[in-house]
């Protein structure tokens, strides 16, 4: 039985590469005739998110907020490849993070 193709973005966009005057609706209907019930729509998103694939379930605003931080932690620490947990991890204040229950976070004063 033969192998079924997987298209991904990474595929549109060689095929968009490939093509003189690339436009969505020709590389979803190259895609199309290859197998792949592709829309022109679908082209067009993985193109305006720079062909990263489309997330299939929203994400937690946590997890956002998470990804946020380890994007502005390198300002910090001058290293690329530090995360925020890498900095809690090496905090000297981590004993007293670590003793805080869930009631003090709610009581903790906010800013903004």
């Amino acid at each position: 039985m033969a192998q079924l193709k997987t298209y991904t973005p990474a595929l549109a966009k060689e095929v968009w590469e490939s093509m003189p005057n690339p436009s969505t609706r020709r590389v979803a209907r190259k895609l199309r005739q290859s197998g792949a019930g592709v829309s022109h729509m679908t082209v067009a998103r993985w193109r305006s998110r720079n062909w990263r694939p489309l997330e299939q379930k929203p994400r937690h605003p946590l997890e956002i907020a998470r990804d946020h931080l380890d994007d502005a932690v390198p300002l910090l620490t001058s290293d690329p490849m530090t995360t925020a947990r890498v900095v809690v991890e090496q905090s000297t204040e981590r004993d007293k993070l670590d003793k805080l229950t869930d009631g003090a976070f709610r009581r903790a004063p906010r800013h903004g």
